[in-house]
Order: structure tokens, then C-alpha cells, then sequence
């Protein structure tokens, strides 16, 4: 946060522009790829979703991690849900929605998860 605070003051004060800053808060811890909680997120994934290539990336939105990693070592953001273009476009929109027949993997992966927690 201090870094992208600061490129934003050198480019505001090179134009002759003031900035306040309201509010702000470092990013999320990164998941650890080779953590057994991504390992195991990795399998249950691949067991619902048989053939999806399971990938780390960087989220630029905030998520609720921030609230769960100083009580857990891994925090795993994912939501199984397969989305479409049209999805993608009014996400967190007007309108925003989600395809019924988005549902089933959805409640195929969170039984796996369930049944295979240890």
C-alpha cells in the first residue's frame, strides 16, 4: 500500500494536484501454493471440475481474506462457480445474477469439500 501511496503523490505532485487519502489497507496475504490447504483445495477442485487447470492469479479487488488471515495460516479465495461473459460483465452490477445452471457444480463442490474434510 505505502508504494502504490507513494507513486500516486510523485504523479499527483508532478501535475500540481493535492491527494488525501480516505481510506486504505494493505492487500491480502498471498496463498501459498504448496500450503496442504491449497494442495487439498486443489484436489477438490479438480474432483468436481474434472479437466480445470487450478491456478493462483492475482485478485485486484478486495475479498474478505483480509478479515480470516490472522486467525488462519491459509486463506484460499475461490468461488465454484463457472461464469459466463454475461456474468462477468454485471458482476457486483445492476442486475447482477447468477445462471441456475451454475448451481449444481457449485453444490457438487461444497459436498466433496464437506466429505473430505479431515
Amino acid at each position: 500500500m505505502k508504494e502504490s501511496l507513494d507513486i500516486i503523490r510523485r504523479l499527483a505532485d508532478k501535475h500540481g494536484l493535492k491527494t488525501e487519502v480516505m481510506y486504505a489497507t494493505d492487500a491480502s496475504n498471498s496463498v501459498d501454493i504448496n500450503s496442504e490447504a491449497f494442495r487439498f483445495f486443489q484436489s477438490m477442485i479438480e474432483a468436481t471440475f474434472s479437466g480445470t487447470a487450478v491456478s493462483p492469479y492475482v485478485m485486484t479487488g478486495a475479498t474478505d481474506a483480509r478479515n480470516y488471515q490472522e486467525i488462519c495460516d491459509t486463506v484460499v479465495r475461490f468461488a465454484p462457480v463457472i461464469y459466463g461473459p454475461e456474468q462477468m460483465k454485471g458482476m457486483h452490477g445492476l442486475n447482477e445474477n447468477i445462471k441456475t445452471d451454475c448451481l449444481p457444480g457449485c453444490v457438487d463442490f461444497y459436498k466433496n469439500l464437506i466429505q473430505n474434510l479431515k
